[in-house]
């Protein structure tokens, strides 16, 4: 009988196999190392050693090449289908690796993930912006792996939030209600005419997510956060009256205010009636309705 052979690696490979996993080549290798290479040269390359930095731009191409694994799997449903500007990992990182609040944020995760001695939770990776979306070079940011993944688990569940607009040269607030972020962006976009995707806002939907550029401003939270207590939020724009969109089911707003506010009060009860009051700058109460 003849014996099966075993697959025998260099001693290069083999210790090239155990930093990087089975899959891992030597021209992905060789790829890494030059692009650390050309980061070490500049502003990039301080605080990170030689072999930190190949690791670090080695983990950014296994998630490039995940990212377009990813679309290509029916059974990764938040994925499947979902557009991708890129179908080869090497020219993914070379284009992403040039943005440089991305890099800044790459390098930042890389950095936490060494210092908790590389646990899952703290493995950076890809995260769209807009899950609406997929992996476009404009809808790409770097987040640990726990974040990515609490993200998508609050996106499936498409939370419903309540969201106030408004913009100075209008003086009026506008309250918005939607059953998920996406939607309700795109009920502000035709509002307002604007273009904004869910990477225009800063913060988190528990908190609330707000967008402020000079003339309009939009703040979005989540429903739920309205139903538990009442929100104070700071438009930064006076507002001298409050109305409803069609999309408000039921709501209780404030008289018209002929002084002006930049600060409104948001709650939903129990029977779904979004209230909004104004409140007073000097004394922190709430307008009278």
């Amino acid at each position: 009988m003849r014996k099966t052979s075993k697959r025998r690696y260099s001693e290069s490979k083999q210790e090239l196999l155990k930093k990087r996993g089975m899959n891992w080549s030597f021209r992905e290798e060789r790829f890494c190392s030059g692009i650390a290479e050309e980061l070490r040269s500049g502003e990039f390359g301080k605080g990170l050693s030689n072999d930190e930095m190949v690791e670090m731009i080695a983990l950014l191409l296994m998630s490039c090449k995940n990212s377009i694994v990813r679309v290509n799997d029916k059974r990764k449903k938040t994925y499947y289908q979902k557009p991708h500007q890129f179908t080869d990992k090497y020219v993914m990182l070379s284009e992403i690796i040039h943005k440089k609040e991305f890099l800044e944020a790459w390098i930042y995760h890389y950095k936490k993930y060494k210092e908790k001695n590389m646990r899952l939770e703290h493995r950076h990776t890809l995260g769209r912006i807009d899950s609406d979306k997929g992996y476009l070079l404009n809808n790409i940011e770097a987040q640990a792996y726990g974040e990515n993944t609490a993200q998508m688990m609050i996106e499936r569940r498409s939370q419903p939030c309540i969201a106030i607009v408004a913009s100075r040269s209008g003086e009026i607030g506008i309250v918005i209600e939607s059953p998920s972020v996406a939607n309700c962006i795109a009920r502000i976009n035709e509002l307002m005419g604007l273009d904004l995707s869910r990477g225009s806002f800063k913060g988190n939907l528990g908190d609330g997510i707000s967008r402020f550029d000079g003339n309009n401003s939009i703040s979005i939270i989540s429903r739920d956060r309205l139903l538990a207590e009442p929100v104070v939020i700071d438009m930064g724009v006076t507002m001298h009256n409050v109305v409803d969109d069609i999309s408000v089911r039921l709501s209780i707003l404030p008289e018209i205010s002929e002084c002006g506010c930049q600060k409104v009060r948001l709650q939903v009860d129990d029977l779904g009636i979004v209230y909004a009051d104004f409140v007073e700058e000097d004394t922190g109460e709430k307008s009278s309705q």
